[in-house]
Protein backbone atom coordinates (compact mmCIF):
# COMPACT_ATOMS: atom_id res chain seq x y z
CA UNK A 1 0.00 0.00 0.00
CA UNK A 2 1.25 3.46 -0.87
CA UNK A 3 -0.41 6.25 1.19
CA UNK A 4 1.60 9.00 -1.18
CA UNK A 5 2.94 8.84 -4.01
CA UNK A 6 4.87 12.13 -5.29
CA UNK A 7 6.56 10.28 -8.34
CA UNK A 8 3.71 10.37 -10.98
CA UNK A 9 3.00 7.13 -9.98
CA UNK A 10 6.00 5.09 -10.66
CA UNK A 11 6.44 4.34 -7.18
CA UNK A 12 3.12 3.26 -6.38
CA UNK A 13 4.05 0.31 -9.72
CA UNK A 14 6.88 -0.59 -7.96
CA UNK A 15 4.99 -1.46 -4.76
CA UNK A 16 2.08 -3.29 -6.60
CA UNK A 17 4.72 -5.12 -8.45
CA UNK A 18 5.67 -6.32 -4.99
CA UNK A 19 2.62 -7.22 -3.91
CA UNK A 20 1.77 -11.39 -3.76
CA UNK A 21 5.72 -11.91 -4.53
CA UNK A 22 7.01 -14.93 -2.37
CA UNK A 23 9.49 -13.38 0.85
CA UNK A 24 11.35 -16.98 0.63
CA UNK A 25 14.71 -16.95 -0.42
CA UNK A 26 14.75 -18.40 -4.21
CA UNK A 27 17.47 -20.81 -3.74
CA UNK A 28 16.90 -22.37 0.08
CA UNK A 29 20.02 -24.66 -0.82
CA UNK A 30 22.83 -21.85 -1.92
CA UNK A 31 20.99 -19.98 1.00
CA UNK A 32 21.66 -22.56 3.33
CA UNK A 33 25.09 -22.70 2.59
CA UNK A 34 25.87 -19.28 2.74
CA UNK A 35 24.19 -18.91 6.04
CA UNK A 36 25.98 -21.87 7.14
CA UNK A 37 29.83 -20.95 6.10
CA UNK A 38 28.56 -17.29 7.46
CA UNK A 39 27.88 -19.23 11.01
CA UNK A 40 31.01 -21.07 11.11
CA UNK A 41 33.27 -18.19 10.35
CA UNK A 42 31.50 -16.20 13.07
CA UNK A 43 31.63 -18.78 15.61
CA UNK A 44 35.49 -19.04 14.86
CA UNK A 45 36.03 -15.60 15.25
CA UNK A 46 33.89 -15.11 18.17
CA UNK A 47 36.03 -18.14 19.98
CA UNK A 48 38.90 -16.33 19.19
CA UNK A 49 38.14 -12.84 20.75
CA UNK A 50 37.11 -15.21 23.74
CA UNK A 51 40.51 -16.58 24.01
CA UNK A 52 42.32 -13.38 23.60
CA UNK A 53 40.20 -11.88 26.19
CA UNK A 54 38.25 -9.20 24.18
CA UNK A 55 35.07 -10.29 26.09
CA UNK A 56 32.51 -7.35 24.73
CA UNK A 57 33.26 -7.73 21.25
CA UNK A 58 32.89 -11.83 21.68
CA UNK A 59 29.30 -10.50 23.53
CA UNK A 60 28.47 -8.47 20.63
CA UNK A 61 29.55 -10.90 18.20
CA UNK A 62 27.54 -13.63 19.79
CA UNK A 63 24.36 -11.74 20.51
CA UNK A 64 23.71 -10.31 17.32
CA UNK A 65 25.91 -11.84 14.76
CA UNK A 66 25.88 -15.93 15.71
CA UNK A 67 22.39 -15.83 17.26
CA UNK A 68 20.58 -14.22 14.26
CA UNK A 69 22.45 -16.48 12.10
CA UNK A 70 21.90 -19.66 14.15
CA UNK A 71 17.92 -18.21 14.05
CA UNK A 72 18.75 -18.22 10.10
CA UNK A 73 19.79 -22.14 10.21
CA UNK A 74 16.77 -22.92 12.38
CA UNK A 75 14.00 -21.33 10.14
CA UNK A 76 15.30 -22.74 7.24
CA UNK A 77 15.44 -26.70 8.83
CA UNK A 78 11.56 -25.73 10.19
CA UNK A 79 10.87 -24.60 6.66
CA UNK A 80 9.52 -21.46 8.05
CA UNK A 81 10.98 -18.66 5.18
CA UNK A 82 8.10 -17.41 3.53
CA UNK A 83 8.87 -13.33 5.61
CA UNK A 84 12.47 -14.26 5.11
CA UNK A 85 12.87 -11.37 3.41
CA UNK A 86 10.31 -9.12 5.10
CA UNK A 87 11.30 -9.21 8.91
CA UNK A 88 14.10 -10.22 11.13
CA UNK A 89 14.59 -13.72 11.56
CA UNK A 90 14.52 -13.47 15.69
CA UNK A 91 10.59 -12.42 15.18
CA UNK A 92 8.17 -15.32 16.61
CA UNK A 93 11.27 -17.93 16.11
CA UNK A 94 9.41 -19.46 19.45
CA UNK A 95 6.19 -20.28 17.36
CA UNK A 96 8.04 -21.92 13.84
CA UNK A 97 10.16 -24.23 15.83
CA UNK A 98 9.51 -27.50 17.46
CA UNK A 99 9.00 -27.53 21.26
CA UNK A 100 12.46 -29.83 21.58
CA UNK A 101 14.13 -27.48 18.74
CA UNK A 102 12.93 -24.19 20.91
CA UNK A 103 13.93 -26.10 24.31
CA UNK A 104 17.54 -26.93 22.97
CA UNK A 105 17.76 -22.98 22.26
CA UNK A 106 16.57 -21.98 25.13
CA UNK A 107 19.19 -24.39 26.75
CA UNK A 108 21.72 -23.26 24.69
CA UNK A 109 21.17 -19.30 25.01
CA UNK A 110 19.93 -18.65 28.03
CA UNK A 111 17.65 -15.75 28.68
CA UNK A 112 16.97 -12.55 30.83
CA UNK A 113 16.75 -13.26 34.59
CA UNK A 114 18.40 -16.87 34.60
CA UNK A 115 21.57 -15.93 36.56
CA UNK A 116 23.40 -17.92 34.07
CA UNK A 117 27.43 -16.97 33.16
CA UNK A 118 28.35 -15.71 29.33
CA UNK A 119 30.14 -18.77 29.29
CA UNK A 120 27.28 -20.96 29.24
CA UNK A 121 26.82 -20.76 25.45
CA UNK A 122 30.52 -21.79 25.19
CA UNK A 123 29.64 -24.96 27.20
CA UNK A 124 26.43 -25.78 25.85
CA UNK A 125 26.74 -25.24 22.29
CA UNK A 126 28.32 -28.71 21.14
CA UNK A 127 25.23 -30.28 20.30
CA UNK A 128 24.47 -27.60 17.34
CA UNK A 129 28.03 -27.40 16.34
CA UNK A 130 27.71 -31.41 16.14
CA UNK A 131 24.48 -30.90 14.63
CA UNK A 132 25.27 -28.48 12.25
CA UNK A 133 28.25 -30.28 10.66
CA UNK A 134 26.50 -33.15 10.50
CA UNK A 135 23.94 -31.19 7.79
CA UNK A 136 26.80 -29.26 6.09
CA UNK A 137 28.43 -32.72 5.58
CA UNK A 138 25.17 -34.22 4.24
CA UNK A 139 24.74 -31.04 1.98
CA UNK A 140 28.83 -31.15 0.63
CA UNK A 141 28.45 -34.69 -0.23
CA UNK A 142 25.03 -34.48 -2.39
CA UNK A 143 26.90 -32.08 -4.11
CA UNK A 144 29.96 -34.10 -5.03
Amino acid sequence: MVWYDATGGRLAACAHKLVGQSLAPPDLAATYERVCGDFWYYVLQTYGKIERGEEWAARYEFNFIVTGLLHALLRLEAGAVERWRASELSVGIERVLSPHRLAQLNDCIPGPGTGQPPTRPRRRGGPWARYLRGRQRQAWMALA
